[in-house]
């Protein structure tokens, strides 16, 4: 017991003081180890006569204090590290207190380490600090200097790189740099930072993408954020990375295209990342990845996924100038592109892939040659519920060419110029792009006149129907049926009768797939005296100087199988022909 009270009293002058202290432990007396200076607490190294100014070393202290079994406390000073140490208690260290560890020394914390939002590692040369599996929840990047106090334009604030990079390797085991067993914890404020390496498995979360952002460093070039050479398993999740109109970035964030694909069930999650006119913003070549919550603002590719058998929901690119999102392999549960520029592909699919769920907003002035495009590679994919939406002048938008492209250079789907929405619907591999349609044409003489309407199959007259849409210039109501010369005649309420073949209709239609032909005309209403049958095919036929593909319907002699020519001869006055038509037609 004398043993335990000689750190509770102080002598001088011949007298005995009594003073504040901490007795000797029973875990000290066991480790037969001796206090030097009882006034600081049980664990603490300074108990042992520590030195804190980091010119001489504190292994011999720390390991004395580690033997003893008890929870190490560190108060503010700095504690030099020169040999390699593993420390198996909890280390517990008050905003001041630092471990500088030499270069090519690992010191690894095998009993957990908790710290506050400060510096508590000064890591020299190669310097490494590892966390044993299990010993931490989370790392922080303040402990190795980071600081979440940038300006948003980056003219000011601490250059957490090196911080941020240390903590990702403490993040794996034994801190080398190979596979991540820890998560990696950033604030709310703003990260000045350069280039980022990632390991496979490696895990950061932010505390949102409106609360936690990364701002570029000026002379940042290459990508940005990418992996190590194995995306393997990689989750980021919760913030948001300004690229402040850098030029030189070629992606803002990159994985798998090392060597090992990103995904076998990693995931990227509420990310948002901006600002880099030149570069693809979000980049992943991933396996088996989960993609949710990502927007990409302003750059040259927004979001690009490729790879195996991914999956992705609500999904967002905004104001790209190449490609709003470039798609492979991948399915997708909600897709937005906001105001693509005038030389933009909204959304491109370079492989298979299904969307369900496309909106393609264009902005006031937009003028763009079409919004979705097919590869070669693109051989089974889907498109559902195409929707389109506009500024507030949807008459200044022009789509030159077609909604959709096909990779021979076709063109269908519609066309969204002047706030037009009958491109609007679903589309894909299984019809080549092509729409279900359905309408009925009636070719009458009206006094020695032949007219002419084309509804849809109902007869309901000249609404705007998804099922009627493929046919220009339609309407219900009776029109004089154009018979000039093919190549200089135009059509007149959506048809014409062959010059060439005058028992033919020509219909005035966007331009059709030949090859992928499915439809079935019949004639339903007779007033000729003739039975009649009807023949569709798709035909590259010169109208008024434009040549491609259209619908033609032409009626035949049921008995005797020659065409029927519709004339005023064998139509007279008051008889009609009507006739159904249904099938796959590019809209």
């Amino acid at each position: 017991m004398q043993d335990k009270r000689q750190g509770l009293h102080s002598t001088h002058n011949n007298k005995v003081f009594p003073m504040i202290g901490y007795p000797r432990t029973d875990a000290e007396v066991a480790a037969n180890v001796v206090p030097l200076d009882y006034c600081f607490r049980p664990g603490s190294p300074r108990r042992f006569g520590a030195p804190i100014n980091g010119t001489s070393s504190a292994i011999t202290a720390l390991q004395l204090q580690n033997s003893t079994g008890e929870q190490i406390y560190l108060s503010a000073g700095i504690y030099l590290i020169d040999a390699d140490l593993t420390l198996s208690s909890a280390v517990f260290a008050e905003a001041g207190a630092i471990f500088r560890v030499s270069s090519g020394v690992v010191l690894t914390l095998s009993g957990g380490f908790f710290g506050s939002l400060s510096k508590h590692f000064d890591l020299q040369g190669s310097a490494r600090i590892a966390f044993a599996a299990g010993s931490i929840e989370s790392i922080l990047p303040e402990w190795y200097g980071a600081r979440a106090d940038a300006a948003a334009d980056g003219s000011s604030g601490t250059d957490s790189t090196a911080a941020f990079q240390a903590a990702i390797t403490s993040s794996t085991e034994d801190a080398s740099g190979a596979v991540s067993i820890h998560e990696v914890r950033a604030t709310s404020g703003n990260y000045l930072t350069g280039n980022l390496l990632f390991p496979a498995a490696f895990r950061m979360y932010g505390t949102g993408r409106a609360t936690t952002n990364f701002i570029i460093r000026n002379g940042t070039t290459g990508a940005w954020f990418s992996d190590s050479g194995s995306a393997a398993k990689i989750i980021l999740d919760g913030f948001a990375m300004y690229g402040r109109g850098l030029t030189a970035p070629t992606h803002g964030l990159r994985l798998g295209y090392n060597t090992v694909q990103h995904g076998v069930e990693g995931s990227l999650r509420d990310l948002w990342v901006r600002d880099l006119p030149n570069a693809v913003l979000i980049d992943v070549n991933g396996n088996v990845g989960f993609y949710n919550r990502l927007a990409a603002y302003d750059g040259a590719i927004g979001i690009r996924i490729t790879g195996i058998a991914n999956t992705a929901a609500q999904l967002v690119a905004y104001g790209c100038t190449s490609r709003g999102a470039d798609l492979n392999l991948v399915n997708v549960d909600g897709l937005e592109m906001e105001a693509p520029g005038n030389d933009c592909v909204p959304v491109y699919l370079s492989g298979n892939c299904s969307i369900d769920g496309l909106l393609v907003s264009l902005a006031n002035g937009t003028v763009i040659s079409h919004l979705v495009e097919l590869s070669a590679n693109a051989t089974t994919w889907k498109v559902g519920q195409f929707c389109l939406a506009y500024g507030n002048v949807p008459a200044s938008v022009t789509v030159t060419q077609g909604n959709f492209k096909r990779a021979d250079g076709s063109y269908f789907g519609g066309n969204a110029s002047q706030g037009n929405r009958l491109g609007e619907g679903h589309y894909s591999s299984e019809t080549d792009g092509q729409c279900w349609q359905a309408f009925s044409v009636r070719i009458t003489n009206t006094g020695s006149t032949l007219e002419h309407w084309v509804r849809d199959a109902s007869n309901s007259g000249n609404a705007s129907t998804n099922v009627a849409r493929s046919i220009i210039g339609r309407t219900g109501s009776l029109s004089p049926t154009p018979a000039g010369a093919d190549p200089t005649t135009a059509f007149g309420a959506g048809l014409k009768i062959s010059s060439a073949t005058p028992s033919q209709l020509i219909f005035n239609t966007p331009a059709q797939k030949i090859s992928a032909s499915m439809f079935m005309p019949s004639v339903v209403a007779n007033t000729t005296g003739v039975g009649l049958s009807a023949i569709a095919a798709h035909q590259a036929i010169n109208v008024n100087g434009a040549t491609f593909p259209r619908l033609t319907i032409q009626l035949l002699n049921s008995t005797t199988g020659t065409g029927f020519a519709l004339n005023s001869t064998n139509i007279a006055p008051g008889q009609f022909v009507q006739i159904v038509f249904l099938g796959l037609l590019s809209t």
